[in-house]
This record gives structure tokens, sequence and C-alpha cells, in this order.
């Protein structure tokens, strides 16, 4: 079996280096998913492209230790990784600023120019969710890690992470299309957490899933923005498969990831909602082009949803249900904290932009991969 250490995981260069970021690419992905507002069906779902399935299903991916681990995480790997993603996007902001000062985008005090310059960041920086796919597409072997404490460092150093259940990841193997996640829950947990102005709470409990199975899941649960609660909640198991791909939509060339086949991730409110798959794009840019249709988005893909709405409420659709943020960039909380985010790209306390929305339609072939979003 053939290991890495830490210190040549330093050299192995930006593309292998960014797409590390094994656990902590999902669970960004989802950090202000919208809550559910009314009840839908779906029919049978897309499960990848025939010639990437594989013979195995993914939640068997934690227990197969006789694929070689070509690439071994710790705690030291994974600074090194969270530092890359940061110098990354902080290059790329220094580069944006240049470009906006410089009239590249227009008049630089124009309110277009310094929304030209966010979508230019957006659609180059680098978050967890966009490099993961790299690590998936691993042939003939695996990253792994395991052991719990190595995702200390992300957690100590940057926005977001604190809100995540990273410090109960036991095992995490990913390779082959194929990620999976296994938590270590403890018998009693439950931490609050504060980001900017906001209290989000961890806790450990046993609930009943979305088919009234009893399961131990992590739950981490936030305030809405009318009044309630949004959990996710974790199973000790989270796993699925990733597929990235170019297509062209409406004559614009996309980089579309997709993450399906999900199990062991559920949202909860108005009822108890499985998470099966989800997607995130942008345009394929060369150098520092502008793309003539900004092309930006995501989307989540929730398998027979039931809604249990208040009998008073009116259906209100499943927009805020099947979007959610764009993936924001990973960024040390220093820069946050030291007033070094331009000022242009409007940061606020809890490490969100201003504008970082999406951007022109969602790619037609989700909506026939995935026919009820």
């Amino acid at each position: 079996m053939s290991r890495r250490s830490p210190a040549i995981l330093s050299r192995l260069g930006a593309t292998r280096v960014s797409g590390l970021a094994t656990a902590i690419a999902l669970v960004f992905a989802l950090a202000f998913l919208g809550g559910p507002r009314s009840a839908g069906s779906a029919p049978e779902a897309w499960h990848g492209p025939p010639e990437i399935r594989r013979d195995f299903p993914p939640e068997d991916m934690c227990d197969r230790t006789e694929l070689p681990v070509l690439l071994e995480l710790d705690r030291a790997s994974i600074d090194s990784i969270g530092r890359a993603f940061s110098h990354h996007n902080e290059r790329l902001m220094a580069r944006a600023t240049t470009l906006l000062e410089n009239g590249h985008f227009g008049d630089p005090k124009s309110k277009n120019a310094i929304k030209t310059a966010r979508e230019y960041f957006q659609i180059r920086s680098w978050s967890a969710m966009y490099t993961i796919s790299n690590l998936t597409d691993l042939r003939g072997g695996v990253a792994r890690m395991e052991g719990s404490g190595h995702f200390l460092p992300l957690i100590e150093s940057y926005y977001h992470a604190a809100m995540y259940p990273l410090r109960h990841v036991d095992v995490a193997q990913v390779g082959e299309g194929t990620f999976c996640l296994r938590y270590k829950i403890p018998p009693q947990y439950d931490e609050t957490f504060t980001l900017g102005e906001q209290k989000i709470r961890v806790h450990a409990l046993d609930t009943k899933n979305h088919d009234g199975k009893k399961v131990r899941v992590l739950d981490r649960e936030w305030a809405t923005g009318d009044g309630g609660l949004l959990e996710l909640l974790y199973e000790s198991g989270y796993t699925g498969r990733v597929h990235r791909e170019r297509i062209m939509d409406r004559g614009d060339l996309l980089d579309l990831v997709t993450f399906y086949d999900i199990e062991g991730l559920y949202v909860r409110k108005h009822g108890t909602h499985r998470l099966s798959a989800m997607a995130i794009w942008r345009n394929v840019v060369e150098g520092d082009e502008i793309p003539e249709h900004t092309r930006i988005g995501s989307t989540a893909y929730f398998p027979e949803i039931d809604i249990d709405l208040p009998w008073f409420l009116p259906d209100l659709g499943l927009s805020d249900l099947r979007d959610f943020a764009y993936p924001l960039p990973l960024l040390s909380e220093e820069l946050f904290e030291s007033g070094k985010i331009p000022a242009w790209l409007g940061a606020d306390a809890m490490g969100r932009f201003d504008g970082w929305d999406t951007c022109g339609p969602r790619p037609e072939i989700l909506d026939q991969r995935f026919p009820d979003l």
C-alpha cells in the first residue's frame, strides 16, 4: 500500500492539493440552504452516467480498506489545504481589485463595475465543494483519513467551519467517483457556536428520518428569516457520488458538478426531508475573460418531498428549498477580523458577501435528470 506523507502533500501541485478537501466540501455546500415550503413528488432521479457506475454502494466506501491509499489526510495536511485555498482566494481578490481600479470593468465607482468584479471573483474562487470532484476522480486508489481531531485547524481558523460537526468525523475516504464520511456521534453532545450575530447549535439526538425509522444524528440548527429553525441532520454515515463535466447550455460553456446518490443527510423544516442530490455550476473562463452571460448557481433535490405546513399558509412553491446560496470561498477568519477583505466585496460579520447570488437560469439538463427541480 502506497502512502504519501503530509510533507509530500505540499508538493503535489495546485490541482491535486485543491482536491483533498474530502469532508469539508459537502458541509460547506449547504451553509445557507433555504427552508422548504410546499409539497410535491418526484419520478426516478438520475444515478450518474453508465460509464462511471461502480459495483459497490457508496455506504461501503469507508470500509474498503483494500484500496491503495494514494493520499493520506491528517491535521497537518488538512491545515495546508485550508491555507492553500485561502491564499488562492486572497490572490484572486487582489487581482480583481487591480482590474476594478484600472477600469477593466468600467467606471470603478459604478454599481455595474462592482457587480462585475464580484462575478469575476465568484466564478474563479475556490470553495471546498468545487474541488472535491478532483479527489473523487482518483482512480486506482483513494484519499483516506482516520481518527478524530484532524479538522480542528479548519474549525479554529476559518469562517463557517465551526458550524458543522467536522470535529466528529472519524473516517473519511474518497476516490473512484465516491465519497464517504463516518461520524462518531457522542452519547451526549450539545454545543452552541456564535458566528457574527447568529448562534448555531450542534447537538446529538435520536430522531426519526423521512421513512419514520429511528436514527442517531448530529443536528445542526439555526434561526431562519421567518422566525423558525432550519436543521441539518447528519447520520453516522454520510455518503454519495460525484460527477463533474462541461456542458453547453443556451450557448454558454459551463462547469457542472453533481453530487448524487447521497445518503445520510436530511433537512428538517416543516417535516424531515432526505437530500438526494445537489448540483453547482459556473462559466468556464480563460485568463481575465468576462463571460457574455454570467452563469453561476446551485440547486438541491429532495425526492418524494412531503411538506407539513400549517393549514393557513398558502402553497409557496419549492424555489427556496431547491436553491441554496452559491458556495462561499474558503477564507481565513483573520482576513475578516483585520479588515483585509476589499470593500467592493461587502463582507459582513458572518463572512458573507453582498451580491453573492445566482446568475442566469438553471442548466436544462438538471431539469431532465431531476424532474421535480
